[in-house]
């Protein structure tokens, strides 16, 4: 940062040496000693103490936001004054929650209903269980029942009809058999007039009905073998594969309506769940009504980056939901955020101690270190500050160690003076007697005749006051404090010598680090 200022300053003192039409020359009369006093500066050797100094702005490391959770608008119904300074939990505000009120009272009774619903639901389930029961053990009933009749029949039925269809016919063969032997017997007694016609004919009515009977009863055995005893086992058997099949059509039909029964249950207790988190988000809602600090601090109404909304940070104000209505610093750790420029920050360390020092608080030094160093370098903005918009500087972060009992404000200025290096035992002059000519490094020595001479010389770090000479001049020599080529600049030192005396060995200033090695 001074380098470019040292930069800057040659620059300027050329160009008006050159406006006065004035040209350096190689040396300058001095006159007698009498005449230089106040004048020179002695080379002195000593410890240079680098520290590299930036103002910046003291803020909290942490901050944290208060920002009201609910949906929609609100009131404020009680608020804090801004600027106090809280403990943690302390209530800082209150909003109307006459809306969430009435919404929690709506939702309470739909919790009511949805508990009703889901108590019948879960009885109907119940019911429909026993339901199913039963008739999963009729139709499984009926298949036992089936098989048994089908085996009933097969073994026991159909053989039973089949004798009995048999020994109808053995009778009506022995009957057929009798009243066939009757009849030819009665002819042959007929011829022999041992009996009537009328007998004859009597017996020959009973031949032919025990033959028609004998017909009959084989041919009942013929259709039961051909049609009864297919039939009746067909129809068995389609009952059987009946009752199967309605077993399963029972069993498909019990899961069915089960699933259905047991679906307006998964319904009732979603709603009733989904009103329950409704009523615990709301009642949170209600209880966030009453913003309390998460932290300890100083109360900031809104956000400080965006200032839009604090009009209505108000009691009476209309806050919507999901904006930063407040701000609390945490005091309990402090930063100074600086800008270093482009050309000092190779020289800062994470760790480096910093003394921090605030006009707010006169006579207040407080230690830090150096805890963040940004990776980029921000630049300036054309369209604000179009002259410095090539300037790139990087922003450090300070974090205070001290502890002190004055309570730190965030937001006031803060100067910084990091230590960068300790110099020993080195040549130095103030920053005064050195001017930078194309690019190389030059001051005005007293010579044996008291005669200002034009000397190169090499120079090191620097502070705010002087400047390490690594080459070109000797201890106890005297130097200029001022180019003599640049009347306007010797009219300064005519009034500032009878201020200060010649020489006088000044204290080791406070140091920026920077380089003037013309780069």
């Amino acid at each position: 940062m001074k380098k470019f200022l040292l930069l800057i300053a040659a620059v300027a003192v050329l160009a008006t040496a050159a406006i006065f039409g004035i040209s350096a020359s190689s040396t300058a009369s001095a006159g007698d000693t009498d005449s230089t006093a106040g004048r020179f500066f002695t080379v002195q050797r000593d410890d240079l103490l680098i520290l590299l100094t930036e103002s910046g702005t003291l803020v909290a490391k942490n901050s944290r936001k208060v920002i009201p959770k609910y949906r929609g608008s609100c009131k404020i119904t009680w608020l804090v004054e801004e600027g106090k300074k809280l403990t943690e939990n302390e209530v800082i505000c209150k909003l109307d929650g006459t809306s969430l009120e009435t919404q929690i009272q709506s939702i309470e009774k739909e919790i009511v209903q949805w508990d009703s619903n889901l108590k019948k639901a879960t009885t109907d389930v119940e019911i429909q269980e026993l339901e199913a029961k039963g008739a999963l053990e009729k139709a499984q009933d009926a298949i036992q029942k089936a098989e048994m009749d089908l085996e009933r029949y097969r073994e026991g039925d159909a053989p039973q009809d089949k004798r009995l269809l048999e020994i109808d016919i053995k009778d009506t063969e022995t009957e057929f058999s009798q009243a066939k032997k009757r009849y030819e017997d009665s002819q042959k007694l007929l011829e022999q007039d041992y009996i009537r016609k009328s007998e004859l004919a009597q017996h020959k009515i009973q031949f032919e009905r025990a033959k028609v009977r004998l017909e009959g009863a084989e041919l009942a055995l013929k259709l039961w073998k051909k049609y009864s005893y297919p039939m009746t086992i067909k129809e068995s058997v389609t009952g059987l594969s009946n009752s199967i099949r309605e077993l399963t059509t029972v069993k498909k039909r019990n899961s069915s309506k089960l699933r259905q029964k047991k679906v307006l249950v998964q319904q009732a207790e979603k709603r009733l769940k989904k009103a329950q988190d409704l009523l615990e988000k709301r009642r949170k809602e209600l209880e966030g009504m009453t913003l309390k600090a998460p932290c300890p601090g100083i109360l900031i109404y809104g956000d400080p980056r965006h200032n839009w909304m604090r009009t209505e940070i108000r009691v009476g104000g209309n806050i919507w939901g999901g904006n930063t209505l407040f701000t609390i610093p945490d005091l309990r750790i402090m930063q100074v955020r600086i800008q270093v420029h482009e050309a000092d920050i190779n020289k800062l360390k994470v760790g480096q101690l910093t003394k921090v020092t605030m006009d707010t608080y006169p006579g207040l030094v407080l230690e830090g270190k150096v805890s963040k160093i940004a990776s980029i370098a921000g630049g300036a903005m054309r369209m604000y500050n179009p002259s410095t918009a090539s300037v790139k500087k990087f922003a450090v972060e300070i974090t205070l160690t001290s502890k002190t009992e004055v309570t730190l404000k965030p937001g006031i200025s803060a100067k910084a003076e990091i230590h960068i290096d300790k110099l020993e035992n080195v040549l130095f002059v103030p920053l005064q007697c050195i001017f930078l000519e194309n690019g190389l490094h030059y001051c005005y020595v007293a010579d044996r005749d008291h005669r200002a001479v034009k000397r190169e010389i090499k120079v090191g770090l620097m502070n705010d006051t002087y400047v390490e000479i690594t080459e070109g001049l000797e201890q106890d020599a005297h130097v200029l404090l001022y180019n003599p080529n640049l009347p306007i600049e010797a009219d300064k030192q005519d009034k500032a010598e009878k201020k200060e005396p010649t020489g006088a060995k000044k204290p080791l200033p406070k140091s920026n680090g920077s380089k003037t090695d013309g780069n």
